[in-house]
């Protein structure tokens, strides 16, 4: 047996009768940039009621927990946006819809979660469209009357152009417009695809509706999410998750005002796509806010290692999520005397706003030019209204009281703690020079590996590594980088390059 290192580092190989223990004076290695691992999703800080589907769903689908969690925040937000808003302050008032965005590889399984979490919301809406069908009917004969009515006094005006009858005809249009037919409410909440005008045209039809997409890229690579249209599409959705009134304009159809909307977006992207979406860009996503408004998590895919399981015939857990979901839609929206919505409003309670202040300052000290937090300002300044707007979630679904708890409010400021170090991390780890990007991942993924065969082939590793050392060349550059810095050697063993890690960065079970 010989050694072929990839470095000029000098190393003393002694051969044992078995072949797989080697003796190996192994330098000091160097050490690497490491953000590139998630912490472990907090889910033990939210209530049972949650927590449970969450890990039941896990179980069964075998989906990132951070994944799961994801989509269950958001099934709750789209159920409960439209029944309240939540008060920091006085002056302070928000929507509770959050938008959670996932960095993921296709084949995670996110439509498989959102399907589990969403059940109740997706039957409830197609429920209603069947009970308002013959309401529909009889608004479309309606409309088509009213509209050749008008139609046919319009035409009267154009012949009478000039005559005295024209001033009884304009009344008489005055009239017919007073009178047209209200469309009944036919609430859709659930969008997969969208557009910004399919958005607009939606909500000013039912004021609260959902995303829930596990193909984003084809969203933000859409022509909306142009450079030269990126602009007034994510100010769209910044105005959607705040709840502002924004007034727009069609070039086709017709322009108008939308008030008291609620939106709740999940989606999950992967790297690559959301590469191209902020290189399209030039940046002006983030600058703009959109991506700051999100919840973003970025799990360690689980691919390779879902081994198959007999489903559950049973998901009790996931099955009372569900129920609850469908409790609270079953309760009326409320609405002004223009037709607006009006959620009812909740409040901190003084202990829960003490925490919140605590969670508020905590994270503004660290905006400071020397701060943890300065390179993701941008989403710390959002963190505290997270934490507030996850609490009324939490406390909404749980209680259905109008005012959250301390022991609410604790949960929340963990999960948006969890949530604003997650978005530091990724942005810290895409920042990072592809080479160091790379070579983490192959480390992470050498470890896992070496937890029971401490030789790995380099040919094995060429068809399992990550994806993205897979290209011509990658894998190859990435194991110099690590042997450059004594984290790994390679070695032929009978014959094989095989690929040793460091004892002295991993245990080797």
């Amino acid at each position: 047996m010989n050694i072929e290192s990839l470095t000029d580092i000098q190393t003393e190989v002694v051969s044992t009768p078995n072949t797989s223990e080697i003796a190996i004076e192994w330098p000091e290695p160097e050490a690497l940039p490491d953000r590139s691992r998630p912490a472990p999703f907090p889910v033990d800080a939210m209530p049972d009621a949650i927590k449970m589907p969450i890990i039941e769903a896990h179980e069964n689908i075998q989906a990132p927990v951070s994944m799961i969690a994801a989509s269950a925040l958001s099934a709750m937000s789209l159920a409960i946006q439209s029944k309240i808003d939540v008060a920091r302050n006085d002056n302070l008032i928000s929507p509770v819809s959050i938008y959670s965005m996932i960095i993921a590889e296709s084949g995670d399984r996110k439509s498989s979660v959102d399907k589990a979490f969403t059940d109740s919301i997706r039957s409830y809406q197609n429920e209603i469209a069947e009970k308002n069908k013959p309401l529909m009917q009889e608004y479309s004969s309606a409309l088509a009357i009213w509209q050749a009515e008008r139609d046919g006094i319009l035409r009267q005006i154009k012949q009478a152009a000039g005559s005295d009858k024209v001033g009884k005809l304009r009344d008489k249009l005055k009239e017919i417009d007073q009178n047209e037919p209200t469309k009944p409410h036919n609430p859709k909440y659930l969008y997969q695809n969208f557009s910004i005008e399919g958005l607009r045209s939606g909500l000013s039809e039912w004021p609260s509706a959902g995303i829930f997409s596990a193909e984003a890229g084809s969203v933000l690579g859409s022509y909306g999410m142009r450079k030269e249209s990126v602009v007034d599409s994510t100010a769209s959705l910044n105005c959607f998750w705040s709840g502002e009134q924004q007034t727009y304009t069609r070039l086709v159809s017709a322009s108008g005002t939308l008030e008291n909307c609620r939106m709740t977006l999940s989606v999950a992207i992967q790297q690559v796509a959301l590469d191209d979406f902020l290189n399209q860009s030039g940046e002006l996503a983030r600058s703009i806010g959109l991506l700051a408004r999100c919840l973003i998590s970025c799990p360690e895919s689980l691919q390779g290692t879902r081994m198959y399981r007999e489903p559950a015939t049973d998901w009790p857990h996931v099955a009372a999520f569900n129920a609850r979901i469908r409790e609270i839609l079953n309760q009326p929206d409320k609405f002004d005397d223009a037709g607006r919505l009006k959620p009812d409003l909740m409040r901190l309670s003084p202990a829960a706003k003490a925490i919140w202040i605590e969670y508020y300052n905590m994270v503004e000290s660290e905006l400071k030019p020397e701060g943890d937090l300065i390179d993701v300002r941008d989403f710390a300044s959002k963190s505290a209204e997270q934490a507030v707007r996850i609490a009324a979630l939490i406390e909404y679904f749980g209680t259905g009281k109008l005012e959250v708890s301390s022991e609410t409010m604790t949960a929340a400021t963990t999960l948006a703690g969890w949530y604003l170090l997650e978005a530091r991390r990724y942005f810290g780890l895409i920042d990072m020079p592809e080479i160091e990007q790379n070579a983490i991942a192959l480390e992470h993924w050498l470890r896992e590996h070496s937890k029971s065969e401490k030789f790995i082939e380099k040919q094995y590793a060429g068809k399992f590594c990550p994806y993205r050392l897979r290209k011509a060349g990658k894998l190859d550059e990435s194991l110099q980088y690590l042997a450059e810095r004594r984290r790994l050697m390679v070695c032929l063993m009978d014959g094989k390059k095989s690929i040793v890690l460091n004892p002295k960065i991993v245990e080797v079970a």
